[in-house]
């Protein structure tokens, strides 16, 4: 077994991977500090934010660190929900209310700052 900072930073996410494991066994990696939840044949619409709250809640209080949950229809609108509101919270996109959340955004996911900025000056 080896000590050291490095260890460290893989325990953290292997124990929320088997966290979120406890909700549903659709659990896609993303990344060091991110993955995809598929709760689709456990929530309905209408229990999701209680469900993305309890495991942001037990993020907190059993690993001690804060996390910011998206809930959608699709893992795109997901993704962009996680980074709405930083670094606690939970933020919930509809197919009634993406207009509103995501259209007013700066940030074009997989696209550079400078590239999203030159589409929306509408030079590419």
């Amino acid at each position: 077994m080896q000590s050291g900072a490095g260890c460290l930073s893989f325990a953290f996410p292997q124990k929320a991977f088997e966290m979120f494991c406890q909700y549903t066994d659709r659990v896609e990696p993303f990344g060091m500090d991110e993955c995809w939840l598929d709760l689709t044949d456990i929530c309905g619409i209408g229990d999701i934010r209680d469900t993305a709250d309890e495991i942001r809640n037990r993020v907190k209080n059993e690993l001690g660190l804060t996390c910011s949950v998206g809930a959608s229809f699709n893992k795109v609108f997901a993704k962009l929900g996680s980074d709405y509101k930083k670094p606690d919270a939970t933020t919930l996109i509809t197919k009634e209310n993406f207009h509103d959340i995501v259209w007013p955004l700066r940030y074009t996911y997989g696209l550079a700052a400078a590239r999203t900025i030159r589409m929306e000056s509408g030079w590419f």
